[in-house]
C-alpha cells in the first residue's frame, strides 16, 4: 500500500494509529468483506425464448485481498412464479488471494414453455456469498418475440363432447400500459366488488402521461357488525409503492396502512401495505382504495389484493404481529430508545400481557421537561369497546441515570385514566421513564401516544395536565457539576434565491453537555461565519444540527456513541473520556461508503448488510434517473491510475454503466491531483473547493484560514469525478459529482460563484437509509 512520498516512517506508523482507531477505511479495510459482481458484457438484462435455456457470463471482484470461496445462490421474482429457473455449473467459486482479483463464471437462465412473448418477467438477484464477503446483482428477466394481444383466441383443443374448447390466450394485465382488462373503478361511486378471502390481481396503468393523471383502484365489501378483516397486498410488482385507505360509505377514511412493517421487521426492503386486523364497528359496505404512493406506477405492473376475514369473539385474540410496535424491543433498560425534546412517539402498544416500554432522554440541568402518555385518539378506534380509551390505564416511573434508581411516578391525571410526571433535572445526563399498564393487562389495542415535552424559559406548565402546581425545582448544590455555556447556533433561512438569507436565532441554546459542545466547535471552523452572513458561499456541514442521539457501535463505552446529523454529515463521539484537543476527538462517518456499499458500520470491524441507498446522490430527491448510491458499486471498484491532465469524458448513469461525455471540454473538469492511496484522480474545481482560504470561526473569533482540513472532512475520494444528468428544482442540468468517503462533491456551472461547488446532503440521505424516514428539521 502506498503512502504520500514525503512521510517518513514514524509518521507514517502515527498516521497509520491514528485512522484505525478512528474507523478509517484505507484501501484493503475500505473493500473489506465486499465483493463485486457484473456481467462481463455490463448488460443487466437477459432475454431468452420461452423454452429456452440462456447462458450469461459474469465476473465477481474480490476485494479482500485474500482467497475467498464463495457459493452462489439466485433469487427470482417473477409473476405468475417459476417462470425463470437459475442453475449454477458450478456452485462453488474461488477468487484470490490478491487485492481486486476477478474471476469469471456462468449462468444458466432456463425460461419456462409458459412464459409470454415479448414480455418483462420480472428480476433475478444472483449473489456470492462467504464468510466476511458478499456480493449481488440485479438483472431484468425479459422474452422474445412480440407481446399477446389483448383480443382473446381460440385454439382447435378437443374438449370431451370432442368440440373444440376455446382457451385464453395470456394475455398482460394493462393493454399497451394504458388499460386494465379489468379496471376497477377510478372514483369511489365506481368501486368494483371484491369478494370476502378470494385474492384478485389487478394492475395500476397510466391514464394520461402528458397530464400526470395517474390509475388507482376502488373496491368494496360487505362487512358484519364486530367482524375482523385484514386487507393485504399479497404480491406487487417491483418499483410500486402501493398505500391502503379504507373507508365507511359516507366517505370517512377508517384506517390507513404505507408499509406494513411487521410483516418481517427484519425485511427493510418489503414494502407492502396491510391494513391489519380491523373490527367492522357495524353491518354494511367498506371501500378500499389501492394507489401508488408516488403515482409512478403504469406498464404492466400489478398486484393482488385479498380481503381475508378472521373470528376473534367478542374479546380478540392477541396477535403476536401486532404486539411489535416501531419501538420494539423496548422492554429493558438496556434496550430502551431514544425520545428527544418535544418529539411526540405515536402508536406505542402495550401488548402481551405484562409489557412495559421503556425510553430514555437528555435531560439539561435546571430545565424543565414533562412525560406524559395520552390515549384520547384512540378512543372509539377501532369501535368494539364503545366508550372506552382503548383499554388503557397507564403507569409512568421516572428512573435516574443508572436506570435503577426511582424519582418519581405518576398514575392518573385529573379527569383521565393517562399519566404525566414534570422533572427538572439536577444534572445533564440520560434519564429513563417506564410505562406499563395497570394490572399488567396486554392487547394489541391497547395503545397511547407518548410525549416529551421541554419548557421554553419561565413556563414551568407545559405539560398536558394544566395548570399543574408542582414546587420550582433548584438543581442539587452537591452535584458539583456547573453548567457549561453552549455558543449557540446561528440559523438561517433559505430564500428564493440559491444564495441564503441569513438571520439570527432568536436566543442561543442554554446549557448543555460539554461533549456536545465539541461538536458545535467543529462546526463553527467553516459555516458559523456563513451563518453570520460575513461570506457567501456553500454550507459545509448545514446551518444548524439536526439531531442528537446515540447510536450502537460495539467498540464505544457502554457499546453506543454520541451522534450529530446534519444536512451534509454526521458527526461522531466514540470515546467521551478521550483528549478533547485532538482534532480527531470528533469524526464524521465514512457514510458514502456505507450507503454505496450496503454495509452499515456497527463497530471498528463490525458492519450490518443493507441494501445499498437507491436515494440519488445529486438534486432532487424525486428524480428517476440521476445516479444512487447503489450506482457507485461499480464504478469504487475500479483504480483509475494517475489521469492528471485530463478531462472527465465520462457520464456516470443510474444503473450503475458509465457512457461517453459528449459535453464541451471545460476546465473546472481538468483532472489535477492524483490520490495514490485509492487509486483515484481529483478534478480542478473539486481540488480547489478542497484548499480554498477564506474567513474562519474559531474561539468565537474569525481570522482567515484554510476553510476545511479536506482528509478530515471528506476522506479519500473512492472513484474519480463524472458527469451526471439531474434535476435541480425540477430542471434538467449536467453536474460533475465526485464521491468520497464521507462526502459528496457537486460542481453545477451554472450556480452563482461561491455556490458552484457544493457538498450533497449525505447526512439527509445516510439517515433516511438507517432509520427509514427522513431526518427531522430540529
Amino acid at each position: 500500500m502506498r503512502r504520500t512520498t514525503p512521510l517518513r516512517n514514524a509518521a507514517i506508523a502515527t498516521i497509520l494509529a491514528m485512522l484505525l482507531s478512528f474507523g478509517w477505511w484505507l484501501p484493503a479495510v475500505m473493500a473489506q468483506g465486499t465483493a463485486v459482481i457484473r456481467p462481463t458484457d455490463n448488460i443487466f438484462v437477459v432475454t431468452g425464448e420461452p423454452g429456452s435455456v440462456v447462458e450469461k457470463s459474469f465476473t465477481i471482484t474480490n476485494n479482500t485481498g485474500n482467497q475467498v470461496t464463495y457459493t452462489l445462490s439466485a433469487g427470482t421474482n417473477t409473476t405468475p412464479a417459476n417462470l425463470v429457473t437459475i442453475t449454477f455449473p458450478s456452485q462453488q467459486i474461488v477468487v484470490g488471494p490478491g487485492p481486486n482479483t476477478s474471476q469469471s463464471f456462468t449462468v444458466l437462465f432456463n425460461f419456462a414453455a409458459t412464459a409470454p412473448s415479448g414480455t418483462k418477467l420480472g428480476t433475478t438477484t444472483i449473489t456470492a456469498s462467504a464468510t466476511g464477503s458478499t456480493g449481488s446483482t440485479i438483472l431484468q428477466l425479459t422474452t422474445t418475440g412480440t407481446a399477446p394481444t389483448a383480443t382473446p383466441t381460440a385454439t382447435g383443443t378437443i374438449g370431451p363432447t370432442g368440440l373444440p374448447s376455446p382457451t385464453q390466450t395470456p394475455r398482460p394485465i394493462c393493454v399497451g400500459g394504458q388499460q386494465e382488462f379489468n379496471d376497477p373503478g377510478n372514483v369511489r361511486e365506481d368501486a368494483q366488488l371484491i369478494r370476502v378471502n378470494v385474492p384478485e390481481t389487478h394492475g395500476l396503468c397510466s391514464i394520461n402521461e402528458e397530464t400526470r393523471s395517474f390509475d388507482v383502484d376502488w373496491f368494496f365489501f360487505g362487512a358484519g357488525a364486530g367482524k375482523v378483516y385484514t386487507i393485504d397486498i399479497n404480491q406487487m410488482s417491483a418499483g410500486m409503492d402501493l398505500v391502503l385507505e379504507l373507508y365507511d360509505a359516507n366517505g370517512v377514511q377508517v384506517a390507513f396502512n404505507d408499509d406494513f412493517f411487521q410483516r418481517n421487521p427484519n425485511n427493510t426492503s418489503d414494502i407492502r401495505p396491510r391494513i391489519q386486523s380491523w373490527r367492522a364497528p357495524y353491518e354494511g359496505f367498506f371501500y378500499i382504495l389501492v394507489r401508488d404512493k408516488l403515482n409512478t406506477s403504469g406498464g404492466d405492473r400489478t398486484y393482488q389484493i385479498e380481503v381475508r376475514a378472521e373470528s376473534f369473539g367478542p374479546t380478540p385474540t392477541q396477535i403476536a404481529e401486532l404486539c411489535i410496535d416501531l419501538y420494539e424491543q423496548d422492554g429493558l433498560p438496556e434496550t430502551a430508545k431514544d425520545i428527544f425534546p418535544n418529539e411526540i412517539q405515536p402508536q406505542h402498544v402495550l401488548c402481551p400481557t405484562g409489557d412495559a416500554d421503556w425510553v430514555r432522554f437528555y435531560g439539561a440541568a435546571g430545565k424543565s421537561y414533562f412525560m406524559f402518555t395520552d390515549t384520547r385518539q384512540y378512543k372509539n378506534n377501532p369501535d368494539f369497546n364503545r366508550e372506552t380509551q382503548s383499554g388503557a390505564d397507564t403507569i409512568m416511573f421516572l428512573f435516574d441515570r443508572d436506570g435503577v434508581t426511582k424519582l418519581d411516578e405518576s398514575d392518573d391525571i385529573p379527569d383521565s385514566l393517562d399519566s404525566e410526571i414534570r422533572f427538572v433535572p439536577p444534572v445533564d445526563g440520560f434519564y429513563f421513564v417506564q410505562v406499563k399498564n395497570r394490572g399488567d393487562l396486554g392487547s394489541q389495542f391497547i395503545r397511547y401516544d407518548l410525549t416529551l415535552k421541554l419548557c421554553v424559559s419561565g413556563d414551568t406548565a407545559c405539560g398536558r395536565a394544566q395548570p399543574i402546581a408542582v414546587p420550582q425545582q433548584t438543581p442539587n448544590p452537591g452535584a458539583g457539576i456547573t453548567p457549561t455555556p453552549d455558543p449557540g447556533f446561528i440559523v438561517a433561512t433559505p430564500g428564493p434565491s440559491p444564495l441564503p438569507s441569513v438571520r439570527p436565532s432568536a436566543s442561543p441554546s442554554p446549557s448543555i453537555s460539554p461533549t456536545f459542545l465539541s461538536f458545535s466547535r467543529v462546526w463553527q471552523r467553516a459555516d458559523q461565519p456563513v451563518a453570520a452572513g460575513q461570506v457567501s458561499r456553500s454550507w459545509m456541514w448545514g446551518p444548524r444540527p439536526l439531531q442528537r442521539i446515540s447510536e450502537d457501535y460495539s467498540n464505544a463505552p457502554g457499546g453506543d456513541r454520541l451522534v450529530e446529523y446534519y444536512d451534509k454529515a454526521r458527526m461522531e463521539i466514540t470515546d467521551p473520556a478521550a483528549n478533547r484537543s485532538s482534532q480527531w476527538y470528533v469524526t464524521n462517518g465514512l457514510l458514502v461508503v456505507e450507503m454505496a456499499r450496503g454495509q452499515m458500520q456497527t463497530g471498528d470491524t463490525t458492519f450490518a448488510s443493507r441494501a445499498a441507498a437507491t436515494i440519488p446522490i445529486a438534486g432532487d430527491q424525486d428524480d428517476t434517473n440521476a445516479p444512487i448510491y447503489a450506482s457507485l458499486t461499480g464504478v469504487i471498484a475500479r483504480n483509475d491510475g494517475d489521469r492528471t491532465g485530463e478531462y472527465v469524458a465520462e457520464t456516470l448513469q443510474r444503473n450503475g454503466q458509465t457512457g461517453d461525455y459528449s459535453g464541451e471540454r471545460q476546465e473546472a473538469a481538468r483532472l489535477v491531483r492524483y490520490v495514490p492511496e485509492t487509486g483515484h484522480n481529483i478534478a480542478q474545481a473539486f481540488w480547489s473547493f478542497l484548499n480554498a482560504r477564506g474567513t474562519i470561526s474559531e474561539n468565537n473569533r474569525t481570522r482567515q484560514g484554510q476553510v476545511i482540513e479536506w482528509l478530515f472532512t471528506l476522506g479519500y475520494p473512492i472513484s474519480d469525478p463524472y458527469w451526471a444528468n439531474v434535476t435541480v428544482g425540477g430542471e434538467p442540468r449536467q453536474v460533475l459529482v465526485q464521491p468520497f468517503e464521507r462526502r459528496v462533491l457537486t460542481y453545477d456551472p451554472t450556480n452563482p460563484a461561491g455556490w458552484q461547488v457544493e457538498m450533497g446532503n449525505v447526512g439527509r440521505h445516510y439517515f433516511e437509509w438507517r432509520y427509514g424516514r427522513e431526518l427531522p428539521e430540529s
